[in-house]
């Protein structure tokens, strides 16, 4: 697991923890940050995480500067890059062709997934999110998930979580490095990593 480097500094986007319901704690001290989770999960019956636990779901977040332990796949960046650009519309033009989404129960599962995972993050820059969020809006047409308004971007592949519960796995795959695979495997539940793991 990975753990918090000794530090008295807050780190970015301070210290959260997200419960399997999608509630996020957030704190500026570690030490209030804690008591919040604590109150959390004991107001809502949830198993009281240990203090590894939030350590190590927080560090998935931040990098190695902040922690300690794993390595490189260990890791997710929100930084958007212009490979991510380029192996999005690659995923994007693979499914155009197509045209061909999900159905709403897999969709929906999907996002169920998706809004309640510590890799839901938004993506600052993120302009093909936007873009291939509305290319399947095209496509999908009006449907939609009730959990829609909690979805933002894969920490792990910088997708459009919006965006992709509807895109079937074999579009997807053109876009999923070796590396992304890794970091995907050390998330606990996740429909992406299953569903190419089954093509």
């Amino acid at each position: 697991m990975l753990r918090l480097r000794e530090s008295n500094v807050t780190p970015p986007d301070k210290f959260t923890y997200q419960f399997p319901d999608g509630h996020v704690v957030l704190a500026i001290g570690r030490d209030e940050w804690l008591e919040k989770v604590k109150k959390y999960a004991t107001d809502n019956q949830y198993p009281i995480p240990t203090v590894e636990e939030c350590e190590d779901q927080l560090c998935r977040r931040l990098s190695g500067e902040w922690c300690i332990g794993g390595d490189e796949n260990s890791f997710i960046n929100t930084r958007f890059t212009l490979h991510d650009f380029l192996r999005g519309t690659k995923v994007l033009g693979s499914f155009v062709l197509e045209g061909k989404v999900v159905s709403t129960e897999t969709a929906e599962a999907r996002a169920l997934i998706c809004s309640r995972c510590f890799a839901n993050v938004r993506i600052p820059g993120c302009a093909s999110c936007s873009g291939m969020a509305n290319a399947v809006t095209e496509i999908k047409g009006a449907k939609h998930t009730r959990y829609d308004p909690l979805l933002k971007a894969c920490g792990v592949c910088h997708c459009s979580n919006e965006a992709q519960i509807w895109i079937p796995a074999e579009h997807l795959a053109k876009g999923v490095t070796p590396e992304m695979m890794e970091k995907y495997k050390q998330i606990p539940e996740c429909w992406k990593k299953d569903a190419l793991l089954a093509l």
